[in-house]
């Protein structure tokens, strides 16, 4: 056994006999591909798909009888970034493209930066048991992206019977979309992490049909009352009821096909401390399309769109900003903004390599931001990166891309980007 295999089963088994009460015989160190087929598939579906999430872990502890196994696993990752514009984030968005204007938060007109970051690191464990009534798995994961680099929850969730209860990925995004470098993705997405519940049933006896219910609580927010310098001030919109977002999804060897919708409940401020409340919806739908799949190669196509009616935060380039609802500056008038976007990628894969090309757009519209000069429109992004597997856990990347930010002017800031990943599995 090499130096690098003791160095990582060494605080497993520790870990091992600390779980068995000192008893060693009574627990096992085991790689993850040793399982029995029926639970190494459950590890296998039960983990994210999504393009960022960490892979199923390589080592783990379980009892003599495979009734109980921890999986600890993550990344060790590092991206280096060249921006043009003075955007220094490690995430492209393209609603934040910088005008130029020297500001405390925009230190930078338009000049080259650069950026290098390990705080998306990943590190989490994951605990499956077998019962009778079916497989209970128990899963936290974290990272280190935040300012002061410490350790922050990414999610925590338990799922047994069909139930998801915790923080986890929305139910109202699709599994599978096109790798990217950079941590944002693609502007039209709807990434996002919230506390939920939610309830899965099985529509076919393959399993590849499945129906998805859930009560969701997003953070949401909207421009409200003017500050004093006469601005539009950002503030959180509150709900006296989740998100309410029923999806389905259909997957099979050739395809992969997703359709969501979602209704929420806004209070919004108008004055003092009155509020009125406003209903919005929200429909999502994405589809994977495998063809010429040969032995050792594969391409697929990916389609992906969205239209929001006030809750226009779940379009990934628009959270956060506050557009879902827009209350005048003199609060005798209420828009409810409307949003759409759209994005198509080609991904080809050959071995654990791949390459992926990817385009996507975002438009939001609404009557008050329609006269707000500064205010953003629309957002366009184009990515082409190249990664490859050096090491069998290992992956390096280079990605370029493209961001055109367009205001309700008329104006236009675009931006162009550099990404190299490295990136190792453990």
């Amino acid at each position: 056994m090499n130096r690098v295999k003791r160095i990582i089963l060494f605080p497993l088994v520790l870990l091992a006999v600390f779980l068995g009460s000192g008893k060693a015989s009574a627990q096992f160190v085991a790689s993850s591909d040793s399982l029995p087929p029926d639970l190494y598939d459950y590890l296998v579906n039960s983990s994210s798909k999504h393009f960022h999430d960490p892979s199923i872990p390589r080592f783990l502890i379980k009892d003599r009888s495979y009734n109980f196994i921890l999986g600890i696993g993550g990344y060790v990752q590092a991206l280096a970034l060249y921006d043009m514009s003075g955007m220094d984030d490690i995430a492209f968005v393209t609603s934040e493209i910088p005008d130029g204007t020297i500001s405390k938060e925009n230190p930078f007109k338009n000049t080259d930066v650069m950026n290098f970051d390990m705080g998306m690191s990943r590190l989490y464990l994951k605990l499956i048991g077998v019962t009778s009534k079916g497989y209970i798995n128990a899963y936290v994961e974290t990272d280190f992206h935040n300012s002061e680099n410490y350790l922050r929850l990414r999610q925590a969730y338990l799922q047994f019977m069909g139930f998801t209860v915790g923080q986890a990925w929305s139910t109202f995004r699709g599994a599978e979309s096109p790798t990217t470098l950079d941590v944002q993705g693609p502007p039209s997405m709807s990434d996002r992490r919230m506390p939920l519940v939610a309830y899965t049933i099985k529509l076919s006896k393959k399993e590849d049909l499945k129906l998805t219910l859930a009560l969701e609580l997003p953070s949401s927010t909207t421009i409200s009352v003017p500050d004093l310098n006469g601005g539009y001030v950002v503030k959180n919109v509150y709900q006296d009821v989740p998100d309410i977002p029923v999806s389905i999804h259909w997957n099979r060897d050739r395809f992969y096909l997703f359709a969501a919708t979602n209704v929420r409940s806004m209070k919004y401020p108008v004055s003092g401390d009155k509020y009125k409340k406003a209903l919005s919806y929200a429909a999502h739908s994405s589809a994977r399309w495998t063809f010429l799949k040969q032995s050792r190669s594969t391409h697929n196509f990916y389609l992906q769109g969205i239209y929001a009616y006030g809750m226009v935060d779940c379009i990934q380039d628009l959270d956060g900003m506050g557009m879902n609802i827009v209350v005048a500056p003199t609060l005798d008038a209420l828009d409810i903004n409307r949003g759409w976007g759209v994005s198509a990628a080609y991904q080809f894969l050959w071995g654990l390599n791949q390459i992926n090309a990817i385009y996507s757009r975002v438009h939001v519209s609404g009557d008050i931001i329609s006269g707000e000069n500064a205010m953003y429109r629309s957002g366009q992004y184009l990515a082409f990166n190249y990664l490859r597997n050096m090491l069998k856990h290992g992956v390096v990347g280079v990605e370029a891309l493209y961001g055109r930010k367009v205001l309700q002017s008329g104006d236009v800031l675009d931006d162009l980007r550099f990404n190299i990943l490295l990136r190792y599995d453990f």
